[in-house]
C-alpha cells in the first residue's frame, strides 16, 4: 500500500496521509501566512477583525482573500491559514451569506423591488454583502419609497464622511456602511413623528380658544330673550296663549 492511500480507520488521526496537513495549533497567523503578499495579508488581516467585531464585510473580504491567495498559492488549501483549520472562518461565512440571502430576497419582494443586480449596481458590492446594511434597507423599506429613500441614506453617508473623527471599523473608508441606513430611518421617524404632531394640532382645543357650538347655541337663546323682553304686556300675554 503506498503512502499516499486511506490509513485504515483505527489510524485516520495520522496527518502523513493528508496532502494537506491542517492548521498547526501551536503556530501563530504570522508563521502560517509567511511569504505572503501585503496585499493578501492585508485582506487575512480585515477577516481577522472582522471575525472579532462580527462586521458584516467578511462576506467581501473572504472573497477576495481566496481568489488572490488561488493566485498565490494554486491548489493550497486557504483554511489552513486561519486557527483551527479556518473552520470557525468558514462557519461565519455560511451563517452571513444565509442572512444576506434572505435579506436580497426579501427586498427583491418589498415594495422597492430591488433584486441583486440593482442592490449591487447602486450600493455596491461591499454593501450588498453587508446584512447589516441590507437589514436597514429592509426596514427603510416598510416606511417610504425608494426615491423617498436615497436622499435620506445620501445625508446619512454625507454626514459620516465628513466628519473629523475617525469612525469604527474603518466605516470612513466605505462608501456605505450600515450606519448610513440606520441614520436614515431614524431622520424619516423624525419627519414622520413631527408631520404627525402637526396634523393632530387642530384638532386639539387651545387654550382661550371658544368652542362655536356654544357660542351659537348661547346666540340663539340671547336672541329669543331680547325678543321677550321686548314684549309688551299684552303681546307677552298673547304670546302665552299661544304657547299654552
Amino acid at each position: 500500500m503506498s503512502s499516499t492511500s486511506i490509513a485504515p480507520a483505527s489510524h485516520a488521526h495520522d496527518d502523513s496521509t493528508e496532502i494537506e496537513p491542517p492548521s498547526d495549533p501551536s503556530r501563530s497567523n504570522t508563521q502560517r501566512r509567511s511569504g505572503l503578499s501585503p496585499g493578501l495579508l492585508e485582506l487575512l488581516s480585515k477577516i481577522d477583525e472582522v471575525m472579532s467585531n462580527q462586521d458584516g464585510t467578511l462576506l467581501e473580504n473572504h472573497s477576495r482573500a481566496e481568489a488572490l491567495f488561488e493566485q498565490e498559492r494554486p491548489g493550497a488549501d486557504f483554511d489552513t491559514l486561519f486557527d483551527n483549520n479556518g473552520h470557525h472562518v468558514r462557519a461565519a461565512v455560511r451563517h452571513q451569506m444565509t442572512k444576506v440571502d434572505r435579506l436580497t430576497a426579501r427586498l427583491a419582494d418589498s415594495d422597492w423591488k430591488l433584486d441583486a443586480e440593482r442592490l449591487r449596481a447602486r450600493f455596491g458590492p461591499k454593501a450588498s454583502c453587508s446584512w447589516r446594511f441590507l437589514q436597514g434597507l429592509l426596514d427603510l423599506s416598510k416606511c417610504c419609497s425608494f426615491d423617498s429613500a436615497i436622499p435620506l441614506l445620501l445625508a446619512a453617508q454625507s454626514e459620516r464622511l465628513i466628519r473629523t473623527h475617525p469612525a469604527r471599523n474603518g466605516h470612513r473608508k466605505c462608501e456605505w456602511a450600515p450606519r448610513d441606513a440606520k441614520a436614515a430611518m431614524e431622520a424619516l421617524e423624525g419627519q414622520i413623528g413631527a408631520h404627525e404632531r402637526e396634523r393632530r394640532l387642530p384638532e386639539d382645543d387651545e387654550p382661550g380658544t371658544i368652542d362655536q357650538r356654544s357660542v351659537s347655541d348661547d346666540t340663539d337663546d340671547m336672541s329669543v330673550t331680547n325678543v321677550e323682553e321686548g314684549m309688551t304686556p299684552t303681546q307677552e300675554g298673547e304670546n302665552r296663549i299661544v304657547l299654552l
